[in-house]
């Protein structure tokens, strides 16, 4: 008789990625971007992993906020701040920052070079404040998506964001 496998890879082959996390905002004191890893080895939990901070974090990168309209580079600072327990590790959270000021209407690039030299980056532009134009609410008026009678409501939302997006 003959008799075929019962077990298949269900992983690919594993690359590595950095997972870069951040919202410029012009109207901050100071921006923050957050850098993890991506991660996954055969046989084990992936809460398990998210558990080791060896498995979330690089050791070190080098972040560099640059405003493409004027060419300024502004090197990110390293900053550990408290997490809260959770399904991924408290240990070892960090996050990287500036305090500078962003100009609207300006193009950034944030850049990301980890330490085996993998270079990761965005570019956005900066927006003015953005405002719901429909459907006409008040200022801190919440918006209801279901009736009085549990129906869900149909809105079409129109937004303002004070610039052309190329």
């Amino acid at each position: 008789l003959f008799s075929c496998e019962n077990e298949v890879d269900l992983n690919a082959e594993f690359i590595a990625a950095p997972v870069v996390f951040g919202l410029i905002d012009h109207g901050a004191d100071t921006q923050f971007i957050r850098i993890t890893k991506t991660f996954l080895k055969d046989g084990a939990s992936a809460i398990d992993l998210a558990a080791d901070p060896s498995n979330l974090y690089y050791d070190s990168a080098q972040v560099t906020l640059t405003n493409l309209s004027n060419g300024k580079s502004y090197q990110l600072k390293k900053l550990h701040i408290p997490k809260e327990p959770g399904v991924f590790s408290s240990e070892n959270n960090r996050v990287y920052y500036t305090d500078t000021n962003l100009v609207v209407g300006n193009n950034y690039k944030v850049e990301v070079v980890l330490p085996n030299g993998t270079i990761a980056y965005s570019e956005s532009k900066t927006l003015e404040d953005v405002k719901l134009e429909k459907p006409n609410v008040a200022r801190n008026q919440e918006i209801s998506f279901v009736n009085n009678v549990l129906n869900v409501q149909d809105y079409n939302f129109r937004f303002d964001i004070g610039a052309e997006i190329a």
